[in-house]
């Protein structure tokens, strides 16, 4: 069913098994640990993207429509706050809208501010700051650990 296609992203949640292969491993330490900060920085590189892709998303939900006349509700990246009339995020290609949306994703785990134009946005930002936060505690935890067990 078409509508059900949103259910097959759920399978990524399979690769958190990949900690039970890993700790079966029987190699040494060190390349244990070598091979859990691989682990980390996949898991990294997949919530970029996932924030990536959600940020599309929900921009994408407003681009077309307007706060008051004149006042348009289409985001525009932080840095083309001086030139949005110039902005091409929404007119781009995919691979540039792609590579331009890692790039804010990477600012919003270190919980710099995205802009948001209007309350839809303010408030998946707010999810996604407060998520991220959370994933850097873990995430700098998990280090923590992985260089104590050198």
């Amino acid at each position: 069913m078409p509508g059900f296609k949103i259910f097959k992203c759920a399978k990524i949640v399979r690769v958190i098994r990949i900690k039970a292969v890993i700790a079966k491993l029987n190699v040494p330490a060190n390349i244990k640990a070598g091979i859990n900060l691989v682990k980390l920085v996949f898991y990294l590189y997949l919530w970029i993207h996932i924030i990536s892709c959600i940020w599309y998303f929900t921009i994408l939900s407003n681009k077309d429509e307007f706060l008051a006349p004149g006042v348009s509700a289409r985001w525009y990246p932080p840095s083309d706050w001086v030139n949005y009339l110039d902005s091409d995020l929404h007119e781009s290609k995919m691979l540039n809208k792609y590579l331009k949306l890692l790039y804010y994703s990477i600012l919003v785990i270190g919980n710099n501010e995205m802009g948001p134009v209007n309350p839809n946005e303010m408030f998946v930002m707010t999810i996604l700051i407060l998520l991220s936060s959370i994933l850097n505690s873990i995430v700098f935890g998990e280090i923590a650990m992985i260089v104590h067990s050198l």
